[in-house]
């Protein structure tokens, strides 16, 4: 997996990948119908122009318990990226949730992953 700085924030605008909780059934996980169902949890890809702020307040509303997806294992990351492959089609970015456990603060240098 490649890392590059983003540049300025203010004048990046791509789509967003939200993760949300699945909903739990009897036989298995659930998720609605275009959602990758992923070790309990549901991603969506939203084409919507969003800075990375306005994408992560998108998610937050859109249903309980959703933000910005983040990436914890090369499996998982190997699933999101053909996901987005699918849904996405072209080789654009897309935002996800990071988060630097060695910094306190919600103002962090973020950074962009290429899946």
């Amino acid at each position: 997996m490649a890392f590059r700085s983003m540049g300025l924030l203010a004048y990046v605008s791509l789509g967003f990948l939200l993760a949300g909780p699945s909903l739990t059934g009897a036989e298995a996980d659930y998720c609605p119908m275009e959602w990758l169902p992923f070790q309990g949890h549901c991603y969506k890809l939203f084409t919507d122009k969003l800075t990375w702020s306005d994408a992560a307040i998108s998610c937050q509303n859109h249903c309980p318990g959703c933000n910005l997806a983040s990436i914890h294992s090369s499996e998982e990351s190997a699933e999101v990226a053909k996901y987005v492959t699918k849904y996405r089609g072209d080789s654009s970015n897309v935002w996800i949730g990071l988060r630097d456990p060695r910094k306190v603060g919600a103002c962090q240098t973020r950074r962009w992953l290429k899946l």
